[in-house]
C-alpha cells in the first residue's frame, strides 16, 4: 500500500494513467464532494471485492483515511 498525494492524483489523470478511482464513504457524503471516484461504500467493498479491477492501480479514498484504510 502506498499513499497517493491529491497532486499526484491529478497527474496521473492528466497523464491518462489507467487506474481505478474509488470512494468508499456513504452516498450523500459523495454527492457533497466528488473528485470523481466511483462510488463503493465501505459496507459494499468489504462484501465484493469483485467490484475491485485488479489489472491497474487501485486509488481508495475517504474524508479522513481511516475508511480508505480499512478497505485495503
Amino acid at each position: 500500500m502506498n499513499e497517493l498525494s491529491y497532486k499526484e492524483l491529478m497527474k496521473w489523470k492528466a497523464d491518462k494513467k489507467p487506474f481505478q478511482l474509488i470512494d468508499v464513504r456513504e452516498h450523500d457524503e459523495h454527492e457533497a464532494y466528488n473528485i470523481g471516484g466511483e462510488l463503493i461504500p465501505l459496507n459494499l467493498i468489504l462484501k465484493k471485492p469483485e467490484l475491485l479491477d485488479f489489472s491497474k492501480p487501485i486509488v481508495i479514498y475517504c474524508k479522513r483515511g481511516i475508511r480508505s484504510q480499512l478497505a485495503i
